[in-house]
């Protein structure tokens, strides 16, 4: 009787734990932000190639396919492995003739790892695919990822090396309806539209968001095209068809690892994400642009500079756009920037209070001349502050007058210095309209500039 109810137990623990593990396997169909559903690093299981860190182990791959060390810093990477040749031997090499056991492939093989697509695992509204890829010679036709269609006009997957450019295909759903997509890097590597030839690691990442049915490609982290798939809301479409990692890949018989660290999640649905953000010095200002590709529920921007201490702090706010797929252009003016190199970040804060940084970007601000920078406005209003930039060197102190152009003095102001180019804020709200004359007296001289008051 004991020994039934153990085995009973037995039985039923491995059915909860079979249980528990098909749910983590499907359940990422939940569609959960930023969640890994396939990762191969190839790094810590021998040179076995298809067992995989997150998700499914591949079914299938080419004969020759291995993992192996990748010359990045990193362990191993996927190499397609030693060519094979029938009794010609080395003719194969050269000649690609009969002799080889596939004639005109010269026995090179594909490394083609095939992943299982248990419960529509991978048949997510929208994905983002990342691998790491090297081009050690000439092989045109090199893709990622495949996953096939099943007609000529039916949903399909292709990313990866199309006549030696980053191009990605892919399908949605627009109203019920399949859509095919065709995108193709062009004038992204120095001008040039092929991916080196090089032998250098870069990323290739391809990502589609449903909610705004956009589409971007990347590489290296860098947004190389933003594309629209014509509908807000359309979810990708899939084939029946079977993923594929590099199916037609063979590195033409180079046995080196191409291939690094392949990821599929479900993309990352930030609040923002920035084109560029960019700064200058105009005259005797700082300038920060930026553009957005889409942004989704954001408030305001918080301009950040760096003190001399390394900490950023609050200089400004622009509003922002709320929720869109189209760019957004941003311009904001620091009035008062340092000699030397000044450092600027956004903070972007949406509109639950979560807040995002966006990278830093370094301006130099140069200005040659001690004495009056600048004044302006210049009309000035009412409602205006009036700013007076002075560069005061290594003044202590330094004295502002206000005075119109009979010399009847209006206002008459001690400053002390506390930095090296001081900018003042006077009010205007009490000056009628007319012209008048900013004064600074600094070190014994004086540098005057006309203004005029609206």
């Amino acid at each position: 009787m004991l020994e039934r109810v153990l085995a009973e137990f037995l039985i039923m623990k491995k059915l909860l734990l079979l249980v528990a593990a098909l749910i983590l396997l499907v359940g990422t169909n939940s569609n959960v932000s930023g969640q890994t559903l396939s990762l191969f690093t190839w790094d810590n299981n021998g040179n076995n190639e298809r067992i995989a860190d997150i998700g499914p182990n591949a079914t299938t791959s080419g004969a020759n396919a291995e993992a192996q060390p990748t010359g990045n810093g990193t362990p191993q990477g996927l190499a397609p492995g030693t060519f094979t040749s029938s009794p010609g031997g080395i003719c194969c090499v050269f000649n690609c003739d009969p002799c080889c056991v596939t004639p005109n492939n010269c026995g090179f093989e594909n490394i083609n790892m095939v992943l299982p697509n248990p419960s529509g695992y991978f048949d997510q509204p929208e994905l983002r695919f990342s691998i790491d890829y090297r081009r050690t010679n000439g092989e045109t036709e090199a893709y990622f990822y495949t996953r096939e269609p099943t007609s000529g006009s039916g949903p399909r997957f292709r990313m990866g090396l199309q006549f030696s450019k980053f191009k990605v295909e892919f399908s949605t759903l627009n109203g019920g309806v399949n859509v095919n997509h065709d995108l193709t890097v062009f004038g992204f590597f120095g001008g040039l539209d092929d991916v080196p030839n090089d032998g250098a690691w870069r990323n290739f990442a391809f990502e589609y968001f449903q909610s705004t049915g956009m589409a971007y490609l990347y590489v290296d982290g860098v947004p190389a095209v933003t594309y629209f798939a014509g509908q807000a809301g359309a979810p990708m479409n899939w084939p029946a068809t079977l993923l594929s990692i590099a199916p037609n890949c063979d590195n033409e018989g180079d046995d080196t690892a191409i291939f690094d660290n392949s990821e599929i999640s479900v993309p990352i649905v930030l609040p923002v994400t920035y084109n560029y953000v960019t700064g200058e010095q105009v005259g005797v200002r700082t300038r920060i642009d930026w553009e957005t590709m889409v942004e989704s529920n954001s408030s305001h921007y918080n301009v950040l500079r760096a003190t001399p201490e390394g900490e950023f702090e609050d200089i400004g706010t622009v509003g922002a756009a709320g929720t869109t797929a189209d760019a957004t252009q941003y311009t904001f003016f620091d009035n008062n920037p340092q000699p030397g190199t000044n450092f600027y970040r956004l903070e972007q804060v949406d509109l639950n209070g979560a807040t995002a940084l966006s990278q830093v970007v370094e301006v130099q601000f140069d200005l040659d001349d001690l004495g009056l920078v600048a004044v302006y406005p210049n009309p000035v209003r009412s409602d205006q502050l009036l700013n007076v930039k002075f560069r005061a060197g290594e003044e202590r102190s330094l004295r502002l007058v206000i005075a119109d152009l009979q010399g009847r003095i209006l206002r008459d102001q001690e400053f002390e210095v506390t930095q090296e180019i001081m900018n003042l804020e006077i009010p205007m709200y009490d000056l009628p309209t007319g012209m008048y004359i900013a004064r600074v007296v600094a070190g014994g001289k004086a540098y005057t500039q006309k203004f005029t008051k609206q």
